[in-house]
């Protein structure tokens, strides 16, 4: 992937933070959106392990359970980092109501802790949310495989192909998503912060199709922006 060899000055970008939400573990990556050339540039990513930090008991988690205790953490992590990077906007994926009704229940729960960090860092910065399959099908990383081939994931059967392999080959070769310098190699990212840049990079190639469809849409853009 190509890389960025210097920082971009914050008055020129359009800032974006990308979340995929978890209980435990939550991706968390900021991409940045140049206004001169409208490049996509990845300048942070990495995921949230909260069960590395609640092995031991303490009061909060005895009183109000593990799971509180988790995304109170997280929460207060993802406001830090919000202060530290100043985003235009923060998207998040939304939950999939599927089989597992206790984990949708849990990653909805997730997104009302979201939504208070964002809320606590700015009260006029909403929280985007979308869809697994839309971020999927909007990065080309979604394709019907062959229904007679089969491979598991996470113990569930998934017909065809694993999606995960597949967002992350998606990213990998996206040739205009840059990489600032001193970020991990693809290979090193678990799933959780892949995610994220999918989430993001989405949402970051939704704008930048927006400004370079008409040119009045790029000069309103960016005499909008708060920087």
């Amino acid at each position: 992937m190509p890389l960025l060899p210097e920082p971009l000055l914050v008055s020129d970008v359009y800032r974006i933070v990308a979340i995929d939400p978890g209980t435990v573990t939550l991706g968390f990556a900021v991409l940045d959106i140049d206004m001169d050339d409208l490049s996509i540039i990845v300048q942070e990513v990495f995921t949230f392990n909260a069960g590395k930090h609640f092995k031991n008991k303490d009061q909060f988690k005895e009183i109000f359970g593990a799971r509180t205790t988790r995304l109170k953490f997280l929460s207060e992590r993802i406001y830090e980092k919000l202060v530290d990077w100043s985003p235009d906007c923060v998207i998040a994926e939304s939950s999939f109501l599927s089989r597992n009704v206790m984990s949708f229940e849990s990653l909805i729960e997730c997104k009302v802790y979201i939504r208070d960090a964002v809320t606590r860092y700015d009260e006029s910065l909403p929280l985007t949310l979308i869809d697994p399959l839309s971020v999927k099908y909007g990065i080309g990383a979604l394709v019907k495989g062959d229904k007679k081939k089969t491979k598991r994931v996470k113990g569930k059967r998934v017909k065809g192909v694993d999606s995960k392999l597949a967002v992350r080959n998606k990213i990998n070769s996206l040739v205009d998503l840059l990489w600032a310098a001193g970020l991990p190699p693809m290979d090193y990212l678990d799933e959780h912060s892949v995610d994220a840049i999918s989430i993001g990079y989405w949402k970051a190639s939704q704008i930048v199709e927006y400004l370079r469809f008409d040119n009045q849409n790029y000069i309103d853009f960016r005499d909008s922006l708060k920087r």
